[in-house]
């Protein structure tokens, strides 16, 4: 038998209990207390029983429990949030008795309801993934799930705009209610940047023409938005900004109470997305395919590709190539028309 201590990523401290029940390994985590982990091997080891997280919800609380230390908060929060489609459907049930059936019925419905069904599977997955390391179960029922094809919107998702949508759509924010409008998403457009990071920027990061990247606005694991570090090392890094790009954020000091260009939430950029493409007559779509239609911007008008994956932040430039080949899906973007409408050879980083 033993008891081993370990750290959750907030600094506090739990202990993890093991011991054999008729030549059966069997571990407990969570406890709190030392002698609470000997209470339970002794109390386990008398009985003669084995304790075993059986159902599905208790399993998924183990598998968060031991999740949440090795990931960021926000991607523990998105977890929990993954979980509950599977906590509605089988809560209570007993894990080994879920089968693929059951699987393939839940993949089947998540495919209709949202178009990133598959990360909510993989998800999942990881539930009985973790219930195999522990011993609980023999197999993982999302082993042989065939996955639907992608729900989409209007025949497609999210295509990128042309040049014409785009001009149109920074035409109707400027006319705008808010002093905000334009200003973020002209800079999302002209820079690349990721949401979080636009959303968590502050006066200070702007010195001149150059931006400095060095946080994003995130959440943790209550769902509570926080200004935290950006997605990776190569996040960190600081790019050039076109002359209009900087006098719009210059404008902005003048106007916002700081120390933040863009004080609001995730949820306000994708409200204002939505109406302003709507005033415009385009297709509504995704902030971060800003960050797509630039990267493909760049490289048509013929930016080296290091340079775009530095501009960009990506930490791999096969990522930068990806993001190219999807993206450029779009015939519209001519060199031209890039040239005349984005930098007019003003690339100075």
């Amino acid at each position: 038998m033993a008891i081993d201590k370990y750290i959750l990523k907030d600094g506090s401290v739990r202990y993890r209990a093991t011991t054999y029940v008729k030549n059966e390994r069997v571990q407990k985590r969570g406890f709190l207390k030392k002698k609470d982990a000997q209470r339970w091997i002794d109390h386990t080891r008398v009985a003669g029983r084995v304790e075993k997280p059986i159902t599905f919800n208790e399993m998924a609380d183990e598998f968060l429990e031991a999740y949440e230390p090795t990931v960021k908060p926000s991607t523990y929060y998105n977890a929990t949030r993954n979980l509950r489609h599977a906590r509605a459907a089988w809560g209570n049930k007993k894990i080994g008795a879920i089968t693929g059936a059951d699987a393939q019925r839940l993949t089947n419905q998540l495919a209709k309801d949202y178009i990133s069904f598959d990360v909510i599977i993989s998800q999942t997955s990881l539930v009985f993934t973790h219930a195999i390391a522990a011993e609980i179960i023999d197999r993982n029922p999302f082993e042989k799930v065939r996955k639907p094809r992608a729900k989409t919107e209007g025949g497609h998702r999210h295509k990128l705009w042309t040049i014409d949508e785009l001009n149109r759509f920074l035409a109707a924010c400027q006319k705008a209610d808010s002093v905000l409008v334009y200003p973020m998403f002209h800079l999302l457009a002209y820079s690349g940047i990721r949401r979080g990071e636009m959303l968590a920027l502050e006066f200070s990061d702007l010195n001149g023409d150059m931006l400095t990247i060095n946080k994003t606005l995130t959440y943790d694991e209550t769902g509570t938005y926080v200004i935290g570090p950006p997605k990776n090392n190569a996040s960190y890094r600081t790019i050039a900004l076109n002359t209009e790009t900087v006098r719009l954020l210059n404008e902005l000091k003048e106007l916002v109470p700081g120390p933040r260009f863009f004080p609001v939430s995730t949820t306000a950029v994708y409200d204002w997305m939505n109406k302003y493409a709507d005033i415009a007559g385009v297709p509504r779509n995704n902030p971060h395919n800003f960050r797509h239609l630039h990267c493909t911007m760049l490289i048509n008008a013929g930016v080296p590709l290091k340079d775009v994956q530095e501009r960009l932040g990506h930490s791999d430039i096969k990522m930068t190539l990806s993001v190219y080949a999807h993206a450029n899906e779009d015939k519209h973007l001519s060199i031209n028309a890039i040239s005349d409408y984005i930098y007019t050879g003003h690339y100075t980083e």
